[in-house]
C-alpha cells in the first residue's frame, strides 16, 4: 500500500498510552462505554480509563441496550401534547466489533428505515461516536465467517482500531471520526505498520476459516432461506422444543432481535407507558385478542425465530438477521447450538 493510498484512507498511529491519554482527555466531554476486564460493556469515569479492556474478540454484551434500552418510559400520552426535550450527553463506544456493527445495520432498518422513525433511537446514534475493534482471537462460538462475515469492521465505524505489536493503528471511517481525533496528535501510519493490519487480518480470517470448515459451521455456499422455508415439518423442531427452557436469553442477548410490547401503568395523573423487550419464544407472545395463538406451541416458537433470523429479512434487507456472534450460543439453558441447528438441517 503506497503513501498516498494511506493518506485517502486517513490512517494513524499512536502508542497505547498515548491512546488512552487521548480518550482520558475526551472523558471530559463524552461519556465513555467500553468493556472491562469482566468481559461486560459499562460506562467508565476520567478516572478509571485505564481500566478499559482492548480485549481479543467481542465482549459480553450487545450493543442494542446503548440505543433500544430493556425498558424504556414513553412518559405520558394523550395528558400533554407537548413532549418534553431528551437530553443525552455525547458518548464514545469502544469495542464494538464488526457483528455488532452489522446488527446495527438491521436496528437502524427497523427503527429508522419506515415511514416513522423512533426519535428516541436516532438521538441515541447521532450522540454515540462507534470506535470499532479487529478481533484477534475469536471465541468458539464465533462464527461471522460462516454467515459472509468478517473478523474485522468493514464500514459502519467513526473509528476503528487495529491492535499492532507495539501499538495501535487508527483508521478513520467517518467525517463524524475525523472530527473526533482532530487535534489528537497521532501521527500519520507508515505503509509497514498498515501492512501489519493486514497480515494479522490474514492470519485471524484464516485460523477461524479453517475451524469452522473442520466444524460443518461454514454456512455461506447454503441458501439458509431456502433451508429454513423447507424444513417446517422437519422433526428437528420438536427435538429442540424438548431441550427449550422458554427463557429468552437467545431474544435478549441477541444483537439484532427487536421486539417489544407496550404496557400501561397508573400514574398520579393519567398512566405512564413502558416499552419493554418481549420475546418470541414466550407462550403468548403471538396470542391474539379472544385467545387464539397462532404459535401456541414451542416448536412453532422455536422455528419462527430462525425463520425471522434467515428468511423474513431476505425479503426485507436481503441479508440474514444473524450476525454470527454466538452470544446465544452461549446464553442458551437448552444448550440449543444456533450453529448445530443449521449444520443438521443442511444435512450436514
Amino acid at each position: 500500500m503506497t503513501e498516498k493510498n494511506i493518506a485517502e484512507h486517513c490512517y494513524f498511529y499512536a502508542d497505547k498510552s498515548e491512546f488512552l491519554n487521548w480518550l482520558w482527555k475526551k472523558s471530559t466531554q463524552y461519556q465513555i462505554y467500553a468493556p472491562d476486564f469482566s468481559g461486560y460493556l459499562r460506562a467508565f469515569s476520567e478516572k478509571d480509563i485505564s481500566g478499559i479492556n482492548f480485549a481479543s474478540c467481542r465482549f459480553i454484551d450487545p450493543l442494542k441496550p446503548l440505543f433500544f434500552p430493556a425498558r424504556g418510559n414513553l412518559g405520558s400520552p394523550f395528558i400533554s401534547e407537548t413532549e418534553s426535550s431528551q437530553e443525552l450527553s455525547p458518548r464514545i463506544l469502544i469495542g464494538a466489533r464488526s457483528c455488532d456493527l452489522s446488527a446495527l445495520e438491521i436496528l437502524d432498518y427497523v427503527f429508522l428505515g419506515g415511514d416513522y422513525k423512533d426519535e428516541s433511537y436516532q438521538l441515541r446514534r447521532d450522540k454515540t461516536y462507534l470506535i470499532s475493534l479487529d478481533c484477534t482471537e475469536p471465541y468458539e462460538s464465533c462464527f461471522c465467517l460462516g454467515l459472509g462475515g468478517e473478523v474485522y469492521p468493514e464500514k459502519g465505524f467513526d473509528l476503528n482500531l487495529s491492535l499492532l505489536n507495539d501499538g495501535i493503528l487508527i483508521e478513520i471511517g467517518s467525517e463524524k471520526g475525523k472530527e473526533l481525533v482532530k487535534d489528537s496528535g497521532f501521527r500519520s501510519a507508515s505503509s509497514e505498520q498498515v501492512k501489519e493490519r493486514e497480515e494479522k487480518r490474514k492470519a485471524v480470517h484464516q485460523k477461524l476459516e479453517q475451524s469452522l470448515k473442520e466444524k460443518g459451521y461454514d454456512f455461506r455456499n447454503k441458501d439458509l432461506k431456502i433451508l429454513i422455508e423447507t424444513s417446517a415439518e422437519n422433526p428437528l423442531w420438536l427435538k429442540l422444543a424438548e431441550d427449550c427452557v422458554e427463557c429468552a436469553g437467545c431474544n435478549f442477548i441477541c444483537p439484532t432481535c427487536h421486539c417489544f410490547i407496550l404496557s400501561d401503568w397508573e400514574a398520579r395523573e393519567g398512566f405512564v407507558r413502558f416499552q419493554s423487550w418481549d420475546s418470541c419464544q414466550y407462550k403468548n407472545f403471538a396470542r391474539v385478542a379472544g385467545g387464539a395463538n397462532p404459535r401456541r406451541f414451542r416448536y412453532q416458537r422455536l422455528r419462527n425465530r430462525y425463520e425471522k433470523k434467515f428468511s423474513f429479512f431476505i425479503y426485507e434487507l436481503s441479508r440474514y438477521a444473524c450476525v454470527g456472534c454466538g452470544r446465544c450460543v452461549e446464553a442458551c439453558g437448552g444448550g440449543i447450538d444456533i450453529r448445530e441447528v443449521l449444520r443438521e438441517l443442511s444435512g450436514g
